[in-house]
């Protein structure tokens, strides 16, 4: 009669399945354990029973509130110097700013003025007429 086949790897598997069924049963019963409760009895005092609950008595004095200083009228001061300040610069930049826009436009106005006034051939504008036909088809009027 022939003998059944009797792998090494089966009994490998039975042996690994075995450790963990086993590490498994270990871990819950671990478990158990730490689920029970375990009561600590209460400490011995020395004091008596009957001063039990009550505040010792103060040695030292309570301490009196100072009211704290605070810089903020200072501050308000010194911020409100701060925008002004910031104010009058902006007006001053502003007022450069407009007085150099004013004064490239001035210098732009002579320039042309000045080509206009030279010949052509001297490096002046010259007038370049357009035809009347190019207005009326465009519709520039």
């Amino acid at each position: 009669e022939p003998e059944p086949f009797r792998l090494e790897s089966v009994s490998r598997h039975e042996k690994s399945r075995q450790e963990l069924q086993e590490r498994i049963e270990r871990e819950e019963a671990e478990q158990r354990e730490m689920r029970k409760v375990k009561a600590r009895p209460l400490p011995r005092y020395k004091k008596p029973s009957s001063r039990q609950g009550t505040r010792p008595k103060q040695t030292h004095a309570l301490v009196q509130p100072v009211s704290p200083h605070l810089a903020t009228t200072s501050r308000t001061a010194q911020r409100q110097e701060f925008d002004n300040a910031a104010a009058l610069r902006r007006e001053e930049e502003e007022l450069a700013k407009q007085l150099f826009e004013q004064e490239k436009e001035k210098e732009l106005e002579e320039e042309m003025t000045e080509l206009r006034r030279l010949p052509v051939s001297e490096g002046g504008m010259q007038f370049v007429a357009e035809p009347i036909n190019s207005v009326w088809e465009h519709g520039n009027i």
